[in-house]
């Protein structure tokens, strides 16, 4: 008997390895391989992992099936691929990732064994926890919209534009609009898993610096729609997060698409209200003046 659970004792000792913590950085392996390791989304692995988006990681094919490794530091102050992950810890790394909202700076403290036979080493996730970057700034480009016309019914707004699919149709003349501006901004992220499909969502709130940033960079633009900025801050753990914005950018876009020159802020365009409901109210002010016209016509010819 004694004999046995030695064997045993042995067995997992040798089979499975015993359990180790590391906590690193998580990147896809296929970025990692890249030439000077630099990352498809231009991240410097190497030096600074933490410029790794999330998005990268995620929305590109290659990247998600390539599978994960874990990113340690050297004593030369550049970081090493410490060990890639197992099949099912590759799951388990992803599910996480496709929920997590971090931008990049993803570091996750894991437990398991590790199996040094192969090259690089593998590791049998038994567990992972991510690890939070406290105070880290984060960047992050996306479209420009105001709170207003993405809490509209279907997140359509005034000007018609459907802020969940194509955002990049909101028209500035519309965001400038008192009302519009006076609710302040989001950036939008998209939060389809297939980098092929489109599924927009405010991935950061502005605090009122990055309102009154976003309000003077619509005041200028050249732009009439297709608005993008980069924002750059240090997010809360509010959800969407509220950044407190240190900088933003307007992003030079090359291709201006969507329904022409906006209302602008001085205009007849009725804020507030969705487009059926503006043109309902033009088709009830028609109707309106015909019957008042009718009216005065009658009481002349009876006058008469």
């Amino acid at each position: 008997m004694n004999s046995f659970y030695c064997l045993l004792g042995l067995f997992f000792l040798f089979g499975f390895g015993r359990a180790e913590t590391y906590t690193g950085y998580i990147v896809d392996n296929f970025c990692w391989e890249k030439e000077d390791h630099i990352a498809i989304d231009g991240a410097d692995l190497l030096n600074k992992p933490g410029q790794h988006t999330v998005a990268c990681m995620t929305k590109e094919e290659v990247c998600r099936e390539s599978g994960f490794a874990l990113l340690e530091k050297n004593s030369a102050g550049t970081y090493d691929r410490k060990f890639k992950f197992n099949d099912e810890g590759n799951k388990e790394i992803l599910m996480q990732l496709d929920h997590t909202r971090a931008i990049n700076n993803f570091m996750a403290t894991v437990t398991g064994s590790v199996d040094s036979s192969t090259e690089p080493p593998t590791f049998n996730l038994a567990s992972i926890v991510q690890t939070s970057v406290a105070g880290s700034e984060v960047s992050w480009t996306g479209f420009l919209v105001d709170n207003l016309c993405w809490e509209m019914p279907g997140h359509v707004a005034i000007d018609g534009a459907k802020l969940l699919t194509n955002p990049e149709t909101h028209t500035v003349g519309c965001m400038l609009l008192p009302n519009c501006l006076a609710s302040g901004f989001v950036v939008m992220g998209n939060t389809a898993i297939s980098s092929s499909s489109e599924a927009y969502a405010p991935k950061f709130v502005l605090d009122d610096k990055g309102n009154a940033l976003a309000a003077s960079l619509l005041a200028e633009t050249k732009y009439t729609n297709n608005y993008m900025v980069t924002v750059t801050g240090v997010p809360d753990n509010s959800n969407p997060p509220k950044i407190a914005t240190s900088v933003l950018s307007e992003v030079d876009t090359d291709d201006v698409v969507g329904p022409g020159p906006a209302p602008q802020p001085d205009s007849d365009y009725a804020p507030g209200l969705t487009t059926g409901q503006t043109v309902g109210i033009c088709i009830a002010g028609a109707f309106g003046f015909l019957i008042i016209a009718t009216i005065l016509g009658l009481a002349k010819a009876a006058m008469s």
